[in-house]
């Protein structure tokens, strides 16, 4: 029988996998900053350049700036949340990094810790998108912590495979959500019965986020005080947004003001803060504070070349009796010791005012019945030493392991969601992709009897759902009335009347894009620009159809290519679709070759992230012939194939096109 790992084994090899990652994500940067030309990394949505500086005033206690130009920054991947650094020539030679609160089509807005220097409100700033390698050293930190846990047994034991989990019972509870499916009201009785850590399986579309919301007010209903995680700022705010929208006020969002959406702003631990009775109190410290500072800065600072080897102590005595020693006159030693005397003034009140501060940020934690956050910023200052009564970890299969970690030390029982089928975490090192198996994953895998599947999806129609469920989910979805037979005709009258289309591209030619490690097909795209024109020039809202491909090289060509044709339609990788929905779908698999090679499309679990963003329509643009040497994909071929829903046609000017 195999040996347990041992939890200094678990440890260490978990911090030797995140330090390669980490490193990994750096080189990639700092390469992609080194070797591309200025304007090729703009073209990349990675930089933007030609950017001139102004003040835009204050939040909180951070500096914000705004950086703007006269010509619109073209589909850039900089977002509100990201991290930006700011140089004039080379990124690389700048420490000047801030974090992006708005965006428009010609500025960005970013908030930064300290004021910035004169240089960085000249023009021709260039800002690109940076690592944040905050998350990682907390990470680092959680491990080396796990070592010394104490109190924890029982986590240490199940997280190194010497225990298993306790089973779950179900409790009875009286929904506040009356709109729960039964399958939800099963997870949410169960995780009121839970002991440890279990498993809510939220497969597409399912209401993952209703169940967690509910979970979440059920747990807090009992006494207990929730922590809410995600490893991503969007899917947090989305949880609080639930949980604010169904009426819940005893709430809190914690983490950098930046990084919470502007309408959720009053409900962060920031805004709290700043609204809370003891500010007058604070205030008046501060404005005390900063008193005694100018008061001592009217006297000779004691540096250690002033002091010349006395103590303070020395300083105040000989001050005391007028005289001077070691070169320093007595004037000179008077001023000193004034300095010291305001010093230590300063210091207490520095004291108190922290000190308040912290019992002001106590306050209203304590208060709150739920603390919503992200994995990281739960391993920040301002949750030290806190543990909830119960963790509800969202995303739990999108997060590496160091991550889901975090939450797990800050809680006494767990409760996890995720969907093991769609995409793992994108980890950038060969020698880490470990990492990309989950925690989720490996626990469904081991106690999947611990777990309830969400069963009712709210999102696409019938025969959209046909293949997924049978393919992914063992014919144990559904779809809700209310969307079961909703059609793209509903949509726009004058739009063909399949579900599915299919663009056979069979024939085409795949090629190796630019940097020669991505794959693009012209033809293809050529398809997937004539397919969207029709679809829009029918009347069809360009909002509402989403071009999906699996290879970043097709993603650069179909962007310029409806740049070019005046389109602003949303293109982006299987990756970036994650967790998002359109109403049309449009499918670039981009492989055509003789040999059937499939290259990534081979993780299936793309396929299922591909077509499950679609509610009303799917169009696929494929090599029929390539694809249906896989297995998988032949079997998803003959199903369109034989589905009365779908057609299949040629490429534009290769026969009859509707």
């Amino acid at each position: 029988m195999a040996k347990k790992p041992n939890k200094e084994r678990y440890t260490q090899r978990l911090l030797g996998l995140l330090e390669k990652e980490r490193e990994a994500q750096m080189r990639q940067y700092r390469d992609e900053m080194r070797r591309m030309h200025p304007k090729e990394r703009e073209a990349a949505g990675k930089a933007v350049l030609g950017m001139s500086a102004s003040k835009a005033g204050r939040k909180f206690h951070y500096h914000l700036v705004r950086f703007s130009r006269d010509k619109a920054m073209q589909r850039s991947k900089i977002a509100v949340g990201d991290l930006i650094l700011v140089s004039k020539k080379d990124p690389l030679r700048s420490d000047l990094s801030g974090t992006v609160v708005k965006r428009g089509k010609r500025f960005i807005e970013a908030a930064f810790e300290n004021p910035l220097p004169k240089w960085a409100f000249k023009s021709a700033l260039r800002l690109d998108l940076y690592m944040n390698d905050i998350p990682y050293k907390r990470m680092r930190e959680f491990l080396q912590r796990f070592e010394a846990l104490e109190g924890k047994d029982f986590l240490k034991a199940l997280l190194t495979g010497r225990r298993k989990q306790q089973p779950a019972t179900y409790e009875a509870f009286t929904p506040f959500d009356s709109r729960l499916n039964e399958s939800q009201k099963q997870a949410v009785g169960k995780v009121l019965g839970s002991r440890d850590l279990f498993l809510i399986h939220g497969p597409p579309g399912t209401g993952k986020t209703s169940t967690l919301c509910e979970a979440a007010r059920q747990c807090a209903a009992r006494g207990e005080q929730v922590l809410i995680t995600a490893d991503s700022n969007i899917a947090a705010d989305t949880i609080l947004e639930k949980l604010v929208d169904s009426g819940v006020r005893s709430c809190i969002r914690v983490g950098h003001p930046a990084r919470i959406l502007e309408h959720l702003e009053h409900h962060s631990l920031a805004a709290l803060f700043e609204r809370h009775d003891r500010q007058e109190t604070l205030r008046s410290l501060q404005e005390e504070c900063n008193g005694r500072l100018e008061q001592r800065n009217a006297y000779i600072k004691p540096t250690p070349g002033r002091k010349r080897g006395m103590s303070e102590n020395r300083i105040k005595t000989l001050a005391a009796k007028n005289a001077s020693q070691r070169g320093v006159d007595a004037a000179t030693m008077r001023s000193m010791a004034r300095w010291l005397a305001y010093n230590e003034k300063v210091d207490t009140l520095m004291n108190k005012i922290r000190d308040l501060e912290n019992m002001i940020l106590n306050n209203i934690i304590d208060s709150m019945d739920v603390v919503v956050t992200t994995n990281s910023m739960a391993a920040s200052d301002l949750l030290e030493d806190r543990t909830f009564d119960v963790a509800l970890i969202d995303e739990g299969s999108q997060q590496i392991e160091p991550s889901t970690l975090i939450p797990l030390q800050k809680a006494k029982r767990w409760i996890m969601a995720g969907d093991h089928m769609q995409l793992p975490p994108t980890v950038v090192s060969r020698e880490a992709s470990a990492l990309e198996k989950t925690l989720f994953e490996r626990f469904m895998h081991e106690s999947s009897d611990n777990a309830v599947m969400l069963q009712t999806q709210y999102r696409m129609n019938d025969t959209l759902l046909e293949f997924i469920k049978r393919e992914f989910y063992g014919n144990r979805l559904r779809s809700d009335p209310g969307v079961a037979a909703i059609t793209p005709r509903q949509l726009c009258a004058k739009l063909d009347w399949e579900i599915i289309t299919v663009i056979d591209t069979s024939g085409s030619e795949e090629q190796k894009s630019g940097n020669e490690h991505s794959y693009r097909n012209e033809r293809e795209a050529d398809a997937v620009l004539h397919r969207v024109k029709q679809m829009v020039d029918a009347g069809v809202d360009a909002e509402a159809i989403g071009v999906i491909t699996f290879y970043q090289g097709q993603v650069k060509m179909l962007d310029k290519i409806f740049q070019k044709h005046g389109l602003s339609v949303e293109v982006n990788s299987v990756d970036g679709f994650q967790g998002r929905e359109k109403e049309i779908i449009v499918l670039s698999t981009v492989r055509s070759n003789e040999k059937g090679k499939i290259g990534f499309l081979k993780d299936y679990r793309r396929l299922n992230v591909a077509i499950s963003r679609a509610k009303r329509k799917l169009v696929v643009a494929g090599a029929l012939q390539t694809l249906q040497n896989d297995p998988l994909y032949g079997r998803w071929i003959a199903a369109l194939k034989g589905s009365k829903n779908c057609v299949i046609k040629p490429p534009p000017g290769e026969g009859a096109e509707g």
